[in-house]
């Protein structure tokens, strides 16, 4: 399945044009979504948009949860090993965390806004926290999630705005130039008049 390397919609095989935004398709033009590549599942999950910094964006959020299972399952050992309520509930918690965090991956993937915000709010937050952490009580683990967080960060400020408008237009905000249909809500309607309603002259 071919779709287009400027909008992401699917493109008919040996199409010259996408119908969609008009862009030059071809070969060289099109991605190509190969079941079993890896590539190809990416590609599925983006929703057909090619590989770029918003791909990476959501990597690095999958990338940072399976770091944090890995703590949480640490953690969840460690307070059946010690029978330590507190450890155990600070597992949950980071459980929830990873939850999040995948969630946001998701939406990252599909273009969603809420994803940007939800993912550069909750970025700068463990930031600050994992700073704190390691340089004052020395937290290891920090020094793999701190490098994930800075990196998603910077990747969602950067494509932000892009995703923005696109967001507005999936949600309907767009003009009728973009979508060649008047924005009328009520177009007008031809009333048929029978012979006897005619106007005489």
């Amino acid at each position: 399945k071919m779709f287009c390397s400027n909008c992401g919609k699917p493109v008919t095989p040996g199409a010259r044009f996408c119908i969609e935004c008009g862009a030059v398709v071809g070969k060289e033009r099109a991605t190509t979504n190969v079941p079993g590549n890896v590539s190809g599942i990416l590609q599925t999950l983006a929703g057909g948009k090619k590989p770029d910094l918003i791909w990476w964006a959501g990597i690095g959020s999958f990338a940072w949860a399976a770091i944090m299972v890995l703590l949480v399952l640490l953690q969840l050992l460690l307070a059946k090993m010690k029978g330590d309520s507190d450890i155990a509930a600070l597992g949950y918690w980071n459980l929830m965390v990873v939850a999040a965090y995948m969630t946001i991956g998701f939406g990252i993937f599909q273009r969603k806004k809420w994803a940007w915000d939800w993912g550069i709010g909750s970025n700068i937050l463990n930031l600050l926290v994992g700073i704190y952490e390691l340089t004052q009580e020395g937290v290891v683990v920090q020094v793999l999630l701190l490098p994930v967080e800075l990196f998603v960060l910077y990747a969602l400020y950067s494509t932000k705005s892009s995703v923005v408008s696109s967001g507005r237009l999936q949600a309907g905000v767009a003009t009728s130039a973009s979508t060649g249909q008047s924005n009328s809500e009520n177009p007008p309607v031809a009333v048929p008049v029978s012979p006897s309603q005619s106007p005489t002259l």
